[in-house]
């Protein structure tokens, strides 16, 4: 590639790979549907030195030469490490990260090219997503859960009621090169440290309130859209869950959901205990404990409804409670001293 080309690079597009190739043949096949010019655009996959199938998948798409498409192999395999090295090699104006196991819809980059001609002083832009077509009923729980404020605050979007702050997630998000040099933490053996390698969850909301101290702007565009599905069960779902508490109280996040939930969880194992000796307490108790459970079937009645699966009314509450209580109970027992001393 001369230089002529390089500079006409608009986007690096930056796929970390987790899911062992599952998903990523359909996520670069998407690409040969997009409404934008091939040369204006470049593909950046990162998988873990491990990941045959990936490479071999990729290898495969270079040989049809139908899009600039660049395969690298890292060491280590956390998600952190995957993403400096692809900053590093980038050479696209933008840097659009996208998770493998997401699709993009055809005028993703074309909208998402509109956002960046209209907006100033752009900090992050955050895109949305759509749950991509499954017949799985744990997905479609999840989906619902995921997109009702019961389940994560109104944080998804940058819109209407929301108990904290918004951040543009890894899965649809997309931060200028020039922006991305200036963050870096360090430099080693011509590396950008972009991500801090030390987080294992949260390393996009840490880089964008790095960003917003240049006071540049996080702006939410939700017509720059991606299918996404939701490749999960429920433990790892749990575990993940813990350890984002445990990440956000070290990073100092989500303080107000985060202590919502705990007083959640105080307010069940206290309460519950109070509620078999007080008629006061009970009545709160009961009560209160009947509201919790009416709403949490609404939103698996609506979800119910929507996908036509009897299967996810059930579902739904499950997921919901468990989502509560592991976020809830991680924040009153777990102390952040360990993962700051990571951070420092």
């Amino acid at each position: 590639m001369n230089m002529s080309e390089v500079h006409e690079i608009e986007f690096s597009v930056i796929i970390p790979v987790f899911h062992g190739g599952d998903f990523l043949r359909d996520l670069l096949q998407s690409l040969y549907k997009l409404d934008y010019p091939l040369n204006k655009y470049e593909v950046i996959v990162v998988g873990a030195a491990s990941d045959v199938r990936s490479r071999k998948i990729v290898e495969k798409e270079i040989s049809h030469n139908k899009f600039n498409i660049t395969y690298i192999s890292c060491s280590k395999s956390r998600k952190a490490v995957k993403l400096n090295s692809a900053c590093t090699l980038a050479k696209g104006r933008f840097l659009f990260f996208v998770d493998d196991d997401c699709i993009l819809l055809p005028n993703c980059l074309k909208n998402l090219g509109k956002v960046i001609k209209e907006k100033n002083d752009i900090g992050v832009i955050g895109g949305s997503d759509e749950l991509e077509a499954s017949d799985s009923v744990f997905e479609l729980a999840l989906d619902c859960i995921l997109n009702s404020f019961m389940g994560t605050g109104g944080l998804r979007k940058n819109a209407g009621v929301k108990v904290g702050k918004y951040y543009p997630k890894l899965w649809n998000m997309t931060v200028s090169k020039d922006v991305i040099a200036n963050m870096s933490l360090d430099k080693k053996n011509g590396r950008l440290q972009v991500f801090r390698e030390s987080l294992t969850v949260y390393e996009d909301v840490d880089l964008i309130r790095r960003i917003e101290k240049t006071s540049k702007k996080i702006i939410y565009a939700p017509e720059v859209a991606v299918k996404h599905s939701r490749n999960t069960n429920f433990f790892s779902f749990v575990k993940r869950n813990i350890k984002s508490v445990h990440t956000a109280k070290a990073l100092g996040i989500y303080f107000y959901p985060q202590m919502i939930l705990g007083l959640f969880v105080l307010w069940l194992m206290i309460g519950g205990i109070l509620s078999f000796y007080l008629n006061s307490i009970r009545f709160l108790f009961l009560s209160s404990s009947a509201i919790y459970i009416l709403l949490m079937f609404f939103i698996a009645i609506r979800g119910g409804l929507k996908h036509r699966r009897f299967q996810v009314v059930l579902y739904v509450p499950l997921l919901l409670f468990s989502l509560h209580f592991s976020r809830g109970f991680a924040y009153l027992i777990l102390w952040p001293t360990q993962e700051r001393e990571k951070l420092d």
